[in-house]
């Protein structure tokens, strides 16, 4: 945490010459099914037309092991039908799961897993609905069970306290089925405090409330900035916008964040009226209702690396704010400003050290940089400090002669004393 007066630890290493840092489709060909067993003596088959679509005789397989018929004929006929050329992968997946049930029939179980083993292998992971027949049948055999255990554990978190609130503005359709739709602009979704699980929230109320089949489904959708809401506005799904049918949250601040007023009716308040509240050094947090339309959310602060403390603020709500909710902020610049406000620099502070290196090959060693960032972000004290080790004193001159060039956030606070060390070698 920078204090007044306090020794920040904020550096990097700089070197020489270097820049900154299913269904339907086929699978491959499976090897005969079943050749080689004790079962592969010569029987009669079931009777089918050789013309016969290849799901004609599975179901004519099926049929003759339920009614208990002859279990060899109909594995020998569903072994010929897997070796025939051109049998799509989807008609070879559920001609072995039939056969595997004959094997069962036969009671040789150890065929029977062996025959689903090969098929789910051979399908290299592709999910569909042959597969998930076969590892059903595949569980049955093994465990003598057909389903698995229903009882799940919760996540070892619970959702954020707002993301009840906010699960309760997504109600199910007639089928019974959820859709968590939310776009946001200016913030990658990241950690984000756990906001966004709203979905794991709304699947936990209605585990709650006990009712019917519970069907929840999440998406997230973002960019960089409030210039994707013309995008949102014109990507429609039937004849409703993204940018009606999802919950909008916008991130906003004082700089590339601020929203133009031109979009002021997609905000919970005027553009220039949050502005206003930032401009006061406070976070915003607040969010509209819109008609026939999923609300806005805006999460704002004065600049970017101050968006996660209100964010984190908007986490802990119970209830969704309708009204503007101001969030207190220190006036103090975060570390990482700091830091990325010196690494921009970077390309400049390795000049001063190569300019040197060209006369000493073997120069190295670290220059501690200390300086005052003052309230309007600009450099006030500055020099290189005691502790420094590199023993070229040129590239320390030419380091603290560079660091007023530097152009920190303006604060409003208290004055920031600042120790930054550098290493350097060739």
């Amino acid at each position: 945490m920078i204090k007044l007066g306090s020794t920040v630890a904020l550096g990097f290493t700089l070197l020489a010459g270097c820049s900154s840092g299913s269904v339907g489709q086929e699978s491959e060909e499976a090897g005969p099914v079943g050749v080689g067993d004790p079962h592969t003596a010569a029987v009669e088959a079931v009777e089918v037309t050789p013309s016969e679509a290849p799901r004609v005789r599975i179901e004519k397989s099926l049929r003759e092991l339920d009614r208990g018929g002859d279990a060899k004929a109909v594995k020998a006929s569903l072994e010929a039908l897997i070796r025939e050329p051109g049998l799509s992968g989807d008609d070879k997946s559920e001609a072995s799961i039939a056969l595997s049930r004959a094997f069962e029939a036969m009671g040789d179980e150890e065929s029977a897993i062996d025959t689903l083993e090969t098929m789910l292998m051979s399908r290299d992971g592709e999910r569909g609905q042959s597969v998930d027949a076969a590892e059903k049948r595949l569980r049955f055999l093994l465990t003598g069970a057909d389903k698995t255990d229903e009882l799940s554990l919760p996540p070892s978190e619970a959702p954020a306290p707002i993301t009840s609130a906010l699960a309760d503005l997504f109600a199910a359709d007639e089928n019974g089925h959820v859709l968590v739709d939310v776009y946001a602009f200016g913030r990658g979704r990241g950690d984000n405090h756990g906001i966004f699980e709203i979905a794991e929230a709304k699947r936990q109320k209605m585990e709650m409330d006990l009712g019917g089949k519970i069907s929840v489904g999440q998406s997230i959708s973002g960019t960089d900035s409030w210039v994707g809401l013309p995008r949102a506005m014109g990507e429609a799904d039937g004849d409703m916008p993204q940018a009606d049918r999802s919950l909008l949250v916008f991130y906003y601040d004082l700089a590339d964040l601020k929203v133009p007023s031109r979009y002021d009716d997609y905000l919970p308040m005027p553009s220039d009226d949050i502005a206003e509240v930032l401009e006061r050094g406070e976070g915003l947090v607040m969010a509209k209702k819109r008609s026939g339309a999923k609300p806005t959310i805006v999460i704002a602060a004065p600049r970017r690396a101050q968006l996660d403390l209100v964010e984190e603020a908007f986490s802990k709500m119970t209830e969704v704010p309708w009204e503007a909710v101001s969030i207190p902020l220190e006036k103090k610049l975060r570390p990482r400003e700091i830091q990325a406000t010196v690494r921009a620099a970077r390309n400049e502070m390795r000049a001063c050290y190569e300019a040197e290196l060209k006369n000493d090959k073997t120069l190295a060693g670290s220059i501690q940089l200390e300086f005052v960032i003052e309230p309007d972000g600009k450099v006030g004290k500055h020099g290189i400090g005691a502790s420094s080790t590199l023993p070229d004193p040129a590239v320390g001159k030419c380091l603290s002669e560079m660091l007023p060039t530097l152009s920190f956030p303006a604060f409003g606070g208290d004055k920031i004393t600042v120790t930054y060390p550098l290493a350097f070698s060739p």
